[in-house]
């Protein structure tokens, strides 16, 4: 849903939540909600809309009206809810309604500063599975039936974006911790990025970035693009892979470097033994403080040229480690996290999200099967050594 200036709509809360993807930013805008025959929300209604749920802020004038239809399984106003991340995002599901089951945010709002514990007092949650797919969470509690719980990636509400995905690599599930239903609105609010409202600040939007990039890797080596655009959530919209060409396994270790300067980052996503997603991550701060890059799946041997060991990073949070030039090496390629093989995942981030597209110097397209011929690019000589 793309919400547009002077908008007026009525909204059905599928599950309790409202979710919108992308939209626009200029001001602080009014809200109405109308709870009509329900009862069981979460959270209640700002006196200006800056968002329980609602990622985007409205274009000013806009408002809406969200209208809670009879009968739909709202989350209990208490309980105890367990928190994990399934393929696509973190998903919340309540103990006292095993199919209670609701969609989050994204992981990579995720960190251990958010109101949750990674143990509960009483509970405990192993992952089961089937064919090696997690299909359910057993609870389980002292003296109490275990409950079993549905995994998001088995129920037809979630079945159509993860398809395709391998829901059976250890990379794709695991647990993060327990959470209470008073704690939900903060939780939904840190996991959606938000744009924030600046007279100074560009419009967002599916504009070409004005940041020119390098393309983040060595001339020696012809590269293909092997994923085009992700579209699927709001970090990958304009998302790209990129692998050699030709040479199966010939991605690995090769050299991945900054496609444009600013301050260096890594990220370790989730435990040292079992990364989830982006797996080992970096990211290039843009001076500009609105842009950077982010470069996933990396070797965890990249973090040893900065004197960082990955067992050392804290889960979740991005650890700076200084400034870098523009084709400068942070690391080596790898297949950290969700991968099917070692490529390079690399995207243009602006107020935390995709939402330009990237200006890569020398790139002539971004569809699947889009080959770099080495002795074509540009910049290569200026590339450090």
């Amino acid at each position: 849903m793309l919400l547009l200036p002077n908008q007026q709509t009525v909204v059905p809360l599928l599950g309790g939540f409202l979710h919108i993807p992308f939209g626009v930013v200029d001001a602080p805008t009014a809200v109405t909600f109308s709870l009509e025959g329900a009862s069981g929300l979460v959270v209640s209604a700002p006196d200006t809309l800056r968002g329980f749920n609602l990622p985007l802020v409205l274009r000013r004038g806009a408002t809406f009206t969200l209208i809670e239809r009879p009968g739909l399984n709202m989350p209990p106003e208490s309980g105890d809810y367990l928190l994990y991340f399934d393929t696509l995002g973190v998903f919340v599901q309540a103990v006292q309604a095993p199919y209670g089951l609701h969609w989050l945010g994204m992981l990579e709002g995720w960190h251990p500063g958010l109101p949750y514990a990674d143990h509960h007092p009483r509970y405990t949650a192993t992952p089961q599975r089937t064919q090696n797919r997690v299909t359910h969470l057993r609870i389980e509690a002292a003296g109490q039936t275990a409950l079993r719980l549905p995994a998001a990636g088995t129920l037809p509400a979630y079945a159509g974006p993860v398809a395709g995905q391998n829901r059976g690599d250890p990379a794709t599930f695991g647990v993060l911790g327990w959470t209470t239903a008073q704690a939900l609105p903060a939780l939904a609010l840190a996991l959606f990025p938000a744009i924030p409202y600046g007279a100074d600040l560009p419009a967002p939007g599916a504009r070409t970035s004005p940041l020119a990039l390098w393309l983040p890797f060595d001339c020696g080596a012809e590269w293909v693009v092997s994923w085009g655009f992700h579209h699927g959530t709001p970090q990958n919209r304009f998302a790209l892979d990129f692998a050699v060409a030709d040479q199966p396994g010939g991605t690995a270790l090769q050299a991945i470097r900054a496609a444009h300067a600013g301050r260096l980052a890594f990220k370790r996503y989730g435990p040292a033994n079992a990364l989830l997603d982006l797996g080992l991550a970096a990211r290039v701060f843009h001076a500009d403080g609105i842009t950077s890059t982010v470069y996933g799946h990396l070797n965890p041997a990249s973090l040893a040229r900065w004197g960082l060991d990955l067992a050392a990073l804290a889960p979740f949070a991005w650890v700076e480690v200084g400034p870098i030039e523009a084709g400068q090496v942070i690391g080596m390629a790898g297949e950290s996290g969700y991968s099917t093989g070692a490529h390079l995942h690399v995207v243009l981030w602006t107020f935390d999200q995709s939402l330009d597209l990237p200006a890569f110097v020398g790139l002539p397209a971004t569809r699947r099967g889009t080959r770099l011929l080495a002795e074509a690019r540009p910049n290569c000589a200026a590339y450090p050594r």
